[in-house]
């Protein structure tokens, strides 16, 4: 519709498959346009994310990983020049925003992968700011940071996707997520507000539709009128709480 000609030497195909499979789909589809053949490949960069034909992100995690690490070494060579409070700026600017950066769409890691995030994230606030947190639970974590105005990883990755469905369910009414959650709000008042629907394969089990409609039984009625400030309040005073009750579904 935005009449962008497809650039063919940049296009590539996949064929996504279930994690725990132990062999690759065996496929004799060929693609061409223009007489081109357009290759399959098993992981590609979009926007910067590098996405995995069994959607694991296990690639794009450590890709982030190393990143941040490489900012972070490059804004400690510097940093006598600045006062701590400035250093948790840079932080904040430099640093908070890598794994703010599309958090939304990695509610279902790999333990392994959320044990790199928290252990980059450990290392790079103590490296710039002193601050440490290292091997203490994650509710001293949260009273340690909150005086910096700074969320731990875990519950940061929380803030950030009931934000993004936030602004999803109020922004962008008609959506394909929208109607989906819409079609399964309960008719009458129920201990839930939101029926799941049957799963029959894990494919919509850990998709966000599926984990939203969990969150969204864990939240106020009234969470998708909230204002932005307003629910970035509530979220800050009760995101523990809220982490607490999402342990069995958002990882």
């Amino acid at each position: 519709h935005n009449r962008l000609i497809l650039n063919v030497a940049k296009t590539n195909a996949m064929l996504f498959r279930m994690r725990k499979a132990t062999c690759q789909p065996e496929t004799e589809l060929e693609l061409s346009l223009n007489g081109e053949i357009i290759p399959f490949v098993d992981q590609t960069v979009l926007l910067g994310i590098t996405i995995d034909n069994t959607l694991d992100f296990s690639d794009h995690i450590r890709s982030t990983c190393k990143r941040i690490n490489s900012k972070t070494a490059t804004i400690r060579r510097s940093l006598y020049l600045f006062s701590h409070k400035f250093r948790i700026t840079l932080f904040k600017l430099f640093i908070l925003s890598r794994f703010d950066y599309c958090a939304s769409t990695l509610s279902d890691l790999k333990v392994e992968s959320i044990s790199c995030l928290n252990r980059t994230f450990t290392r790079s606030i103590f490296l710039l700011t002193n601050i440490k947190i290292k091997n203490i639970n994650l509710e001293t974590q949260h009273i340690t940071l909150k005086a910096y105005n700074i969320l731990p990883l875990n519950l940061r990755r929380l803030f950030r996707f009931i934000a993004f469905l936030h602004s999803s369910l109020s922004l962008n009414p008609n959506s394909d997520v929208s109607s989906f959650i819409l079609k399964h709000k309960a008719l009458r008042k129920l201990r839930t507000p939101y029926i799941l629907p049957n799963c029959r394969n894990n494919s919509l089990k850990y998709s966000f539709s599926f984990i939203s409609l969990k969150m969204l039984n864990i939240l106020p009625q009234k969470f998708i009128k909230l204002s932005k400030k307003s629910l970035k309040t509530f979220l800050f005073n009760n995101i523990l709480d809220l982490y607490q009750k999402s342990l069995n579904f958002f990882t």
